[in-house]
């Protein structure tokens, strides 16, 4: 919303500010919906379940995705670095999602390992 109060006074300044046709303001609802309303609604429902840390690394992904969806889509070419550049978020992604998954893991098994097992003629914590 900000950037088009920030936009609106140079598309005025032009004297074209409204001259889109209908399909192109059909387009530009379509975005406003898909990539913004969509998008942030579903981070924040997933934010119930994945941990923050986690959402905030997948972020980094955003722009190598948007550079493999405009080779894809648009025929867009792709210079060495951008591969380069891509490689290594998906590297970086990878490595995260590896290392936390063992984490999680061990944590796990620590608290297994960790639970008082009650005794034949004890009483257990959980019963009190």
């Amino acid at each position: 919303m900000l950037i088009a109060f920030a936009v609106l006074p140079i598309a005025a300044t032009n004297g074209d500010a409204f001259g889109m046709s209908g399909t192109g303001w059909t387009y530009m609802l379509i975005l406003t919906f898909l990539s913004g309303v969509a998008a942030n609604g579903l981070m924040v429902y997933a934010q119930k379940t994945i941990q923050i840390g986690t959402i905030a690394i997948a972020q980094v992904m955003n722009p190598a995705l948007a550079v493999v969806w405009s080779f894809l889509l648009l025929g867009e070419t792709l210079r060495v670095g951008q591969v380069a550049g891509i490689a290594i978020a998906i590297g970086g992604v990878t490595a995260f999602l590896l290392l936390n998954q063992r984490g999680e893991q061990a944590r796990r098994a620590k608290e297994l390992v960790e639970v008082p097992v009650a005794t034949e003629g004890s009483i257990s914590p959980a019963l009190t």
